[in-house]
């Protein structure tokens, strides 16, 4: 095969010289690529209004369908994401920093158009959604627990975070306010820490570390509340050390100025 040189595209010059892979080829191929994004950008752009509405139009009436299709491949739609998880994340995580505003107007419309359509679904569905709930929940349960610790930690708009936990450390490659997420958590912490059997929950050793690799454990609840109750006893200890210390001084100071006085 011959070479030619890339002319490039549309206010894109390029100039490379490439060796020819068929015979009409014309530009180089990372120019095609980049061709192919930009004009696919261009009419997405151009036809935006249009392609929401066909989508809108599209999914109730073939939802049924849709459903049925994700049933018969699950595996291979299962093994397609496993196989590229970081890429999705990461094109996911820059979509969202991208429509945050857009995203949150949307899902806001959406939630108070169809109010009591989901009221009416979650009443006829009750049970099959706490059952699913459950189930979840113990499949992540590791992850729920580092988005439990950022609550406590850094609270909410409208909830505040617990004064025990307050100003703790937080790792930032599972904080989603710095670029994390708390899925990277929960692998972690599966892949580092093994889960006993019963009722256990994720305890920080040392507050002062805070929720960080390396100061996680598994605990059961008695020890946890324990470990709880020694804090407040030593807490109240050092209180009341500190207030003996004060009435001593006090009292010395009463003496002084009576001294003085007499």
């Amino acid at each position: 095969m011959s070479t030619l040189i890339c002319p490039g595209y549309k206010d894109h010059p390029c100039g490379k010289t490439v060796e020819r892979k068929a015979r009409n080829q014309k530009i180089c191929r990372e120019c095609s690529q980049e061709r192919k994004k930009a004009c696919s950008a261009a009419y997405k752009a151009a036809h935006k209004e249009e392609m929401k509405a066909y989508s809108a139009s599209y999914y109730p009436a073939h939802r049924e369908e849709s459903r049925a299709y994700y049933a018969a491949h699950r595996e291979e739609i299962k093994a397609h994401r496993d196989a590229h998880k970081e890429e999705i994340r990461a094109r996911d995580a820059a979509y969202r920093a991208a429509h945050k505003e857009e995203m949150k107007a949307r899902n806001v419309a959406y939630w108070a158009a169809h109010k009591e359509e989901n009221k009416a679904y979650k009443a006829a569905h009750r049970e099959e959604i706490k059952a699913r709930t459950a189930a979840y929940r113990v499949a992540h349960k590791e992850e729920i627990s580092v988005r439990n610790h950022h609550l406590w930690i850094f609270g909410t708009k409208k909830t505040p975070p617990l004064k025990r936990c307050e100003g703790s450390p937080f790792e930032d490659a599972w904080n989603p306010s710095k670029g994390g997420s708390f899925r990277a958590g929960g692998d972690w912490i599966k892949a580092n820490l093994v889960r006993p059997s019963g009722k256990v929950s994720l305890h920080i050793v040392d507050h002062a570390k805070g929720f960080v690799p390396g100061n996680l454990e598994w605990t059961h609840p008695v020890k946890q509340n324990a470990e709880q109750m020694f804090k407040i006893i030593a807490r109240q200890r050092h209180q009341i050390s500190r207030l003996e210390k004060r009435i001593t001084e006090l009292l010395r100071d009463a003496e002084s100025v009576k001294e003085a006085a007499a």
